[in-house]
Parts: structure tokens; sequence; C-alpha cells
């Protein structure tokens, strides 16, 4: 670091670090709001002719006037070459109501290498404070895009586990007066079945009022986890924004999960899990009972556990479940069906 405070701009060639814009949450005349949270956006590029060296450090400011709004020390992650050009956004802060006539600033300044030009680090631009500047970001709508059939999956008394939603997609609206510069950070939370987590993202365009900006969510990380129980739940999204009207920062959908697993009725049984499962007999456990299903007509059923205890010897002419009071353990199911057909199914309960 020491080494490169001492070097001058012509030993690496031209460096000039050149403000290319500033803006903020504003109207189109450049009103903005009083004591409301907003953001400033800064643009910059190398216009320079040599690249400023990987982990350079840099002091990013923003001023009210002649106030602080805040200064960031920052390091340049990698080189960044001649003609570069990026962006910084500065976090929320809020102008007072008076005076009416501000002045928001943003610069930079590199601090351990000298530049050719050091007068076009900074840009000022004049705004005035007005209650007439309105901020409001609106949750239009939110909807489940991946997987499809989330709504009415049937869990069969848990045999089929419940998939993972992978992709969403919100909508949001500028359902104010003010413009959302390009690169504003929108932030928002997904919410599903009581568990909430935090979402952020980047405006690539400015958004004008009554403007829409549409969000595909597949980082799944940031999609709460479904429920693995029958019943009905609602998802959402809520924006994070301290806007004008709270009423409509939040979307909602709903899906219903299923289980069509009726144990007064075994017809309805779901299929189970056995060594051995063919398009007749099937050998299952659920509730803590050993079910034999596809029964299509007279069936013989003979039960024993490991040590050969012969727990169940039945004819049984329709789906059946033999209780075995919840015993733990491994047990041999042989079923003969009405066309003679012998199975061996070893289950564990």
């Amino acid at each position: 670091m020491a080494a490169l405070a001492v070097l001058s701009s012509t030993a690496f060639g031209q460096i000039d670090l050149s403000i290319t814009g500033l803006s903020t949450v504003a109207t189109a005349s450049g009103q903005v709001p009083p004591l409301t949270p907003i953001t400033a956006l800064l643009s910059f590029e190398n216009a320079g002719t040599a690249d400023i060296p990987d982990q350079t450090p840099a002091i990013i400011f923003f001023l009210n006037g002649t106030d602080t709004i805040e200064t960031n020390p920052v390091v340049f992650n990698g080189a960044f070459p001649a003609g570069g050009a990026t962006s910084f956004s500065s976090g929320q802060f809020t102008v007072p109501g008076t005076p009416a006539n501000i002045s928001i600033c943003g610069g930079i300044v590199l601090t351990t290498i000298g530049e050719t030009d050091s007068t076009n680090n900074v840009l000022c631009l004049p705004f005035t404070v007005s209650t007439a500047a309105q901020v409001d970001i609106k949750a239009n709508s939110v909807s489940i895009v991946a997987p499809t059939t989330l709504n009415g999956w049937n869990i069969d008394n848990g045999a089929n586990a419940v998939p993972d939603i992978t992709e969403m997609s919100a909508t949001f609206e500028n359902a104010g007066n003010v413009i959302y510069p390009a690169g504003y950070g929108l932030s928002y939370r997904i919410g599903l079945a009581g568990d909430t987590l935090n979402v952020s993202g980047t405006l690539q365009e400015a958004l004008q009022p009554a403007g829409t900006t549409t969000r595909q969510i597949t980082n799944t990380a940031i999609i709460p986890a479904v429920p693995q129980d029958s019943g009905t739940y609602q998802y959402c999204v809520i924006v994070n924004e301290n806007d004008e009207n709270p009423a409509n920062d939040k979307a909602c959908g709903s899906f219903t999960i299923v289980d069509a697993f009726d144990v007064n009725n075994p017809d309805n049984w779901p299929l189970g899990v056995g060594e051995n499962v063919t398009e007749g007999i099937n050998v299952f456990t659920a509730n803590g009972n050993l079910n034999v299903a596809g029964v299509t007509g007279n069936t013989s059923v003979f039960i024993t556990d490991i040590q050969g205890k012969v727990v169940a010897s039945e004819q049984i002419n329709r789906n059946t479940a033999f209780n075995v009071n919840g015993s733990t353990g491994v047990y041999i199911v042989t079923t003969k069906d009405v066309n003679g057909n012998v199975e061996i199914t070893k289950v564990v309960l």
C-alpha cells in the first residue's frame, strides 16, 4: 500500500476517475420528499488511459449541501480498466423539510494514487424539498412459477413429499410520482406459512411513475420452505419501503396441499413401499398398521415377525389394515390372491 502512495499517475499512465451521473429518488422536476427514506446513486468511470490497480482504496461520499450523508471506504476488487464504468448506491437517508432548496452531492477520491484531473471527482445537483413528491412502491402480484403442480399436491399420508418452490415471480408498481433511478435497490420480503425471508434486487432501468418491474426469483435460499402437511397456505411479497401507502405493500396468493388417504376407506389407500410391489397385491405400513391393498377377491394373508411368530393368518376380500399395536420391527407378509399368485413381502414398521 505504501509503495502505491509514492508512485505518480504517470508511472501507471493517466488515471482519472470522473463522475458521470448522480441521481436520487425525485420527481421529474427535481422534488424530493421530506423526512422520507431515499437513496442516491453515484455513477463514475475511469476516464484515464491506465487501469486502476486491483485493491486500490478509495472513499465514496454523499453530501446534503455541506452536511455529510455518509462516507464509504471502498477497495477496487480487481483492476478497474481504462474506460470502465460502474455505480455505487448510498444507504437510505432523509432530508429535512427546510430549507426548501438543497444540493445533493456525490464524489469519489483515490486515497493512495494521484489522478491526472481531480476536478471531476464531485458532482452536485439542486433539488427542492416538497411534500408534493410522493414515494410509493406497490406490490402488484406474486405467483409460483415452478413447480406448477404444487396446488392440489397429494401427500397421501406422507408417502409423497411436497416439492420445494424453485421459482417465483413478483411484480411491483411505482404508485407515486417520483422516479426511482436505475441501480436503485428494491427491498422486499417473501413470506410463506409464517416464515419470512428478505430479498433485495437492483433496478436495471429507471422506474417511472405508473411503471412496473417484475422480479424472477430463482434463488431457493431466499424462498421459504414448503410445509409438508395438508392445508391451505398463503404466500406473499411484502415491500420493505417506508412509503406513503403501507396498505398496498403486500400481494399474496395461496395453494392447498391435500391428503387423499382415508383410514376408513381402504379402497383409497395410497400404494405403499415394500420389497415386492406388483400390479396386484401391495403391502405397506401406515398409522402403525400393516396394510394389504389391491385386493380384488378372496386373498390369503399370512404375517410373521422376523422371529417367525405368527401375527395374523386370515382370508380377506377387500383392502385390510392389520393392527400390530404399533410394534416396530421387520415383518414377513405372504399373500395368495384370487388367481393363485403368491407374493412374499418384507416390510419394516
